[in-house]
């Protein structure tokens, strides 16, 4: 591995990380595992370093994918991903340039993760919650003041979100999150008593609330 290929780990949906004797870092819903059961639920690979350390990738779902390459970052789909918000979050000015003469919903260029690298579909309707947008406002149609919102909005929900390292109990109660999953039962309201309504954006369902 130190003169090549280099292994490209996509972990898609489910995918995780797991290494031998060690309590893994897995999502809140997910039942944590006996670190010295091995090998682990759902691996797909298992590797053995050096030093017998015993590394393995899971994925219950399959969405992932693992690829060897030459130079990982040269190599799609990396090559093609939009910027990181956490990490490389342009300016507000080229941002708005990024958006401009799009056509498309907006809830679905945050999908694309050629525009942004990482964007989810919960944190998209978090993004856009938090920013008053409609999933389905078109991006031609945006205003420079929305433009500003979302660009803050984004940045906020990434960085709130990996600061709370995935643990849903540590997110902002006012967040769109917490209510989002009452799909289909009259408890389907913010917090702010504003019922929430389900389109399809983007190939999603998206979630969002208007002011009653």
């Amino acid at each position: 591995m130190d003169k090549g290929p280099s292994p490209m780990f996509h972990l898609g949906m489910t995918g995780s990380f797991r290494i031998k004797g060690k309590k893994a870092l897995v999502y809140v819903r997910q039942k944590e595992e006996d670190p010295n059961s091995w090998p682990p639920k759902f691996w797909k690979v298992e590797l053995q370093m050096a030093d017998g350390t015993c590394f393995a990738m899971t994925d219950a779902r399959r969405f992932g994918r693992i690829r060897l390459c030459k130079e990982p970052w040269e190599c799609p789909p990396v090559c093609h991903m939009g910027f990181d918000p956490l990490l490389a979050m342009p300016r507000l000015a080229c941002f708005a340039e990024q958006l401009q003469g799009r056509s498309a919903d907006i809830k679905a260029v945050l999908l694309d993760q050629g525009f942004a690298a990482g964007v989810g579909n919960w944190v998209a309707d978090e993004v856009l919650y938090q920013a008053a947008i409609h999933p389905q406002e078109r991006c031609s149609d945006l205003t420079p003041a929305s433009v500003a919102k979302l660009h803050r909005s984004l940045r906020l929900v990434i960085s709130v979100a990996c600061k709370a390292g995935a643990d849903a109990k540590r997110y902002p109660r006012t967040w769109l999150f917490h209510f989002r999953w009452a799909k289909g039962s009259s408890q389907a309201v913010d917090g702010k008593g504003r019922e929430i309504k389900f389109v399809t954006s983007g190939g999603r369902t998206s979630a969002y609330a208007h002011a009653p």
